[in-house]
């Protein structure tokens, strides 16, 4: 049964740990209308509350919300009473991605990892992005005063150069993208490891 609703959800109880399939529906004599159009699901929790997202989808005025519940063996039921909306839906939240990097990173001069194309300390799939944009030449994401350009000679290697071939390419994006996920990579002889 359909209880509330706002911008974001429309919220009731269903039997717990249902899934709670929720429509638009249209207006007949019994006032359990007929789905009209899918507007999403959710899962019941253990108490039967459920909360299906409605943001960014549409409905006018006048239209009313049914949903249907389908247990944990399979057994769906009825249509819900109609549910009028009191709100439009409104657009979804964006999602504000938790920095791992700050947007000027610090660089330690002489403290340059293999593969640390950002120079942020730490080998992560953003250093292989940078080796990426670099081959291609877009711009760089932003990188401190005083970390070196993928390709500028730091030691006896170039600073991206990863694989030490003598080029930074794409094999150096890929062996820094396995690195930062953890799989391992043999580096050629005479070849710092990376990080």
């Amino acid at each position: 049964m359909i209880t509330s609703d706002d911008a974001q959800n429309v919220s009731g109880t269903a039997c717990a740990n249902c899934l709670v399939e929720l429509f638009l529906s249209d207006s007949d004599a019994s006032d359990h209308g007929e789905a009209l159009s899918f507007m999403g699901d959710a899962k019941a929790d253990g108490a039967g509350n459920f909360a299906v997202s409605v943001c960014g989808r549409t409905y006018l005025p006048g239209m009313k919300l049914s949903a249907t519940s389908t247990d944990t063996s399979g057994n769906t039921s009825e249509f819900s009473l109609n549910y009028a909306p009191s709100v439009s839906p409104g657009p979804c939240p964006s999602a504000t991605p938790s920095p791992t990097h700050s947007a000027t990173p610090t660089a330690t001069a002489g403290a340059h990892k293999p593969g640390d194309l950002d120079c942020s300390g730490k080998i992560d799939t953003l250093d292989g992005l940078i080796a990426f944009q670099f081959i291609s030449g877009a711009s760089l994401l932003t990188r401190p005063v005083g970390c070196p350009a993928p390709d500028a000679i730091v030691g006896a290697h170039k600073f991206g150069d990863v694989n030490c071939d003598g080029a930074v390419d794409e094999l150096d994006g890929v062996d820094i993208v396995a690195y930062a996920a953890g799989v391992p990579r043999e580096q050629p002889g005479g070849c710092p490891a990376i990080g």
